[in-house]
């Protein structure tokens, strides 16, 4: 006997269909946004086949111990994004955050409190950006850098593993950065 859906479930059915639609409207706004209007320090881009799982990779910030590294990592973005906030994980070595693991910041599932839906990943980005060179102190005792570790070896990690990494995900992610810095110049 085929199973009916009763009055009660179908609405239920439905508005799940409307939210699903909604994030998937608000993924691909802030996809067609970067594309358009490249940022100067990272490349950011859903994966073809599942538009919430987001891969990105930053240029290590000037003037830190992390300058001239390049960062590779992912984006998990819930079903109910932009209402629940996503995962961010770094995927290479970087000497600050642990590799393959849960990232905690204000804009992260650690802390869905602090979540607004009027943030989206320009802003997560440019948010971890911002926490990259701060000290790994107190409560951030998930960071795995030691303090003794020098500018080169911090820079280092982001550089090796780019191609390994990164080269499927966001190829031309040298030629985006250095237009996206280009971009910047110009319009500053």
């Amino acid at each position: 006997r085929a199973h009916t859906p009763t009055r009660f479930q179908a609405p239920f059915r439905s508005a799940r269909t409307t939210s699903m639609s909604r994030s998937v409207k608000r993924i691909m706004s802030e996809a067609k946004e970067l594309q358009e209007c490249p940022a100067a320090d990272f490349v950011a881009a859903p994966l073809d086949d599942n538009l919430f799982e987001w891969h990105f990779t930053l240029r290590g910030v000037a003037g830190t111990a992390f300058e001239g590294g390049r960062y590779h990592g992912r984006i998990m973005l819930p079903p109910e994004y932009p209402f629940k906030p996503p995962s961010i994980f770094l995927l290479t070595p970087n000497g600050r955050f642990e590799t393959g693991r849960k990232i905690c910041l204000s804009v992260s599932a650690h802390h869905p409190e602090s979540w607004q839906p009027a943030w989206g990943v320009r802003t997560i980005l440019t948010a971890l950006i911002a926490f990259f060179p701060t000290r790994a102190d107190g409560a951030l005792a998930g960071a795995a850098v030691r303090r003794e570790r020098t500018h080169d070896t911090r820079s280092q990690y982001g550089v090796g593993t780019y191609s390994q990494q990164c080269q499927p995900v966001l190829p031309e992610f040298g030629e985006l950065l250095e237009r996206a810095a280009l971009h910047a110049q110009l319009h500053a």
